[in-house]
């Protein structure tokens, strides 16, 4: 997929995100910020069952039995 610019020019998708960051320096330090958000999002679906299963294994399931 291509993008046509006034001048007639086709560019790529990668092409117009490295001129959006040329013009706006900004934008990589969102880039930056949003990947560092979208690893942490990521973690989470593996953490919790790990958790979960943490919590059955050695408090609920545990050798005394359950700690209320």
């Amino acid at each position: 997929m291509s993008t046509v610019m006034d001048s007639g020019e086709e560019i790529g998708a990668i092409r117009t995100i490295r001129r959006g960051v040329h013009f706006s320096p900004e934008l990589k330090e969102g880039i930056r910020g949003t990947r560092a958000l979208a690893v942490l999002a990521s973690a989470g679906p593996v953490v919790v069952p790990i958790a979960v299963q943490q919590v059955l294994d050695r408090g609920v399931n545990g050798p005394g039995g359950p700690d209320v």
